[in-house]
């Protein structure tokens, strides 16, 4: 066959199969946001083939982030009434910030875990109202309103958004700077896995080597040491992600990195 005849071959398959993957497991496994409740640990989207330069994915280059030995912790889906004081806790004992991004219906009850973290020196930031893949007209009622809401409770805070499962898009974007979002949605550097490994201590995915998938502070270590540093997420709805903290802490400590916030000024 010729090389013209094999690509208009390809070109009439190819919108079958991506017809046959929307809504496909296989494409991206993921739980609604009824899902998502308060402390219990939970199971995230699936954002391994994703582009870092897909808007949501990536880390903004706006943010001007110096990344060498650097590592900047995230915490979504909080707060959580099991897991939250207890990392601010093991966060005090290193003295380290973090910035933690909140759904805000699982502020309710929580404001005082809110407070607590903008008293210690964290970032209280927007992880949407609900976790949930938003529509462009969600999107544009949740994240003045979620903002609004965490500036009342936490006080004036840095405005920082990340899009549940990563799910920007270019339109998304600009509702969320026409809200004060300057940098849009803010993605990651480091995925800790740590949903992954949550439910057994074991994670069989293919980009966790064979040697890292029962062991999950390994896996976080090697990967900030293999990137050199930047955005780790970790979820503070994660029991994993409590019960390790302090020893990937300490091990990144011991190999030589600092822990440092996202700019607070000019957001």
């Amino acid at each position: 066959m010729s090389r013209l005849s094999s690509l208009a071959s390809f070109v009439r398959v190819l919108p079958l199969v991506l017809a046959a993957c929307v809504g496909s497991v296989g494409c991206t496994a993921e739980l609604d946001g009824d899902e998502h409740d308060h402390g219990d640990d939970i199971e995230e989207g699936d954002t391994s083939t994703e582009s870092a330069l897909t808007p949501g994915y990536g880390v903004p280059a706006s943010l001007g982030l110096n990344k060498n030995r650097k590592i900047y912790l995230t915490f979504d889906d909080g707060p959580s009434a099991a897991y939250t004081n207890k990392i601010l806790d093991t966060l005090k004992a290193h003295r380290a910030p973090a910035t933690f991004f909140v759904t805000g219906k699982n502020i309710a009850g929580q404001e005082t875990v809110l407070r607590r973290e903008a008293a210690e020196g964290h970032i209280v930031a927007n992880h949407q109202w609900e976790h949930v893949k938003a529509t462009e007209t969600q999107l544009r009622s949740w994240a003045p309103k979620e903002r609004d809401l965490l500036d009342e409770i936490a006080g004036t805070q840095p405005h920082y958004f990340r899009y549940p499962y990563g799910a920007g898009t270019a339109a998304k974007e600009g509702i969320l700077k026409q809200a004060g979002y300057v940098d849009g949605g803010i993605g990651w550097d480091i995925d800790t896995l740590d949903w992954c490994f949550s439910k057994t201590g074991t994670c069989n995915r293919d980009e966790v080597k064979a040697a890292y998938r029962s062991d999950f502070v390994g896996w976080v270590v090697s990967e900030c040491k293999r990137r050199g540093g930047g955005v780790v997420l970790f979820h503070d709805v994660q029991g994993i992600t409590q019960r390790n903290l302090d020893r990937i802490m300490t091990e990144l400590e011991a190999e030589g990195f600092e822990f440092a916030n996202l700019p607070t000024s000019g957001r």
